[in-house]
């Protein structure tokens, strides 16, 4: 029935969009990572390899008899990790009629070309953070081992690695954690459940119906399309939990032969308190301490680190941080018969994990930035092109990526702990 009176729904026609120059909130995360950001880098990392060397044992010719020290002498134990660098892209595309009807403040709430552009770059920032604390098997979760998929839903196995996916992305599925060749379905994410640590997969295309890719199964570890072994080896790789064995090649290196020196100390503190077990895990990397210094910061998962602040909090000293790249922390300063030690909560971090670390040990090793724009000559002139005109479509591509490998030239003056979830 028509209204008698000029009510919103009859002038809405007629009426205009009220505008005061809002900008729409970015709700991603965001890239100011405390270890990504605080580690050292060296951004004109060039050649072939990078050769990283390490001397982990004194020579063997000491006795309190000359002979037998003359005897039994043997030349300083030293290792060189062989760094290769590892490649990742993230690439976006621009409509060129979207870009120019969005390009003055009056047509759009954000530039095409400058929401294309950040959230790329920001993409590839994430990775590279993510990286800096996995193996490099491209695996970024697993699925759990008691709930099995259903009609495309997904649960994690730990729900905080919720934080490594974004809608539409492409991944793939893998019996083991690096297993050679990934399961031959592809699920693509249409919905993500953060609070419940979910994600929601099509098997048919990116935005199709929910479904359960063929074979995915309990246990099955989760990774980006094209990840499989093929990231840059971080902390995880760099500070295994399990001691590594006798046909170990790490970057060249057979890190069995001084399993801690060569591969950073191991604590499990699962039965502890979170405080307890930093403690007890510091005393122990501090006991392997040797030129490389103390180390000076503890890297946790926000859950863990929320759990250590009450445990903690009538004695706990927030203290705030800030990088060299003008980017504030704050973290919570643990008093040790070895020092203070700052502990920080990073979120790629995994659940249950720390990361005792003697900062100056580590190095990101990169040609350029971490991530940049890709940028490509044109015509012999030199000029670096920041995006490219696509030859099929009415459009620009914008690449952004890396070359890049993260080193610690001393891992047994750092270590992992494993930590009461």
């Amino acid at each position: 029935m028509a209204s008698s009176t000029l009510d919103m729904a009859a002038i809405g026609p007629v009426m205009k969009e009220f505008y005061f120059g809002q900008l729409p909130i970015e709700l991603l995360y965001s890239s100011d990572v405390p270890f990504f950001t605080m580690v050292k880098k060296v951004e004109n990392a060039g050649g072939k390899l990078i050769p990283l060397p390490t001397i982990y044992g004194t020579p063997a010719g000491r006795s309190a008899n000359f002979n037998n020290a003359q005897t039994n002498q043997s030349p300083p134990q030293a290792a060189t990790f062989a760094l290769v660098r590892k490649k990742d892209y993230a690439v976006g595309s621009i409509d060129q009629e979207a870009l120019l009807a969005s390009a003055g403040d009056r047509d759009a709430f954000i530039a095409a070309i400058r929401l294309e552009v950040d959230t790329t770059i920001l993409a590839a920032a994430n990775s590279a953070a993510s990286s800096c604390f996995r193996s490099g098997t491209g695996t970024i979760a697993q699925i759990s081992t008691t709930v099995a998929p259903a009609s495309g839903v997904i649960q994690l196995q730990n729900p905080a690695d919720i934080v490594q996916f974004e809608v539409n992305m492409t991944l793939q599925a893998n019996a083991t954690d690096g297993g050679a060749t990934p399961r031959s379905a592809t699920g693509w994410v249409i919905a993500i459940d953060r609070a419940a640590g979910a994600l929601t997969v099509s098997n048919t295309s990116m935005g199709g119906p929910a479904g359960n890719p063929t074979a995915w199964t309990t246990s099955d570890f989760l990774l980006i399309q094209g990840d499989n072994n093929a990231k840059m080896p971080g902390q995880a790789g760099w500070l295994p939990l399990t001691a590594p064995g006798s046909t170990d090649s790490f970057f060249g290196v057979n890190r069995s032969v001084d399993s801690v020196r060569l591969a950073g100390v191991r604590y499990n503190g699962q039965s502890q308190t979170i405080e307890e077990a930093l403690i007890d895990a510091l005393a122990l990397v501090c006991r392997e301490r040797t030129k490389a210094g103390f180390p000076e910061h503890i890297f946790i998962n926000h859950g863990s680190f929320g759990a250590l602040e009450k445990s903690i909090s009538a004695k706990a000293q927030v203290i705030d941080l800030e990088s060299e790249v003008n980017i504030g922390f704050s973290g919570v300063r643990l008093n040790t018969p070895y020092g203070k030690c700052v502990v920080l909560p990073d979120r790629n971090v995994p659940t249950a994990l720390a990361y005792v670390n003697t900062l100056k040990t580590w190095t990101l090793f990169s040609l350029n930035p971490v991530p940049h724009v890709l940028r490509y000559m044109s015509g012999g002139q030199g000029e670096g092109l920041d995006m490219l005109r696509q030859a099929t479509a009415d459009s620009l591509e914008l690449r952004v990526g890396s070359y890049s490998v993260i080193g610690c030239n001393a891992p047994g003056a750092n270590g992992v702990v494993q930590l009461a979830v």
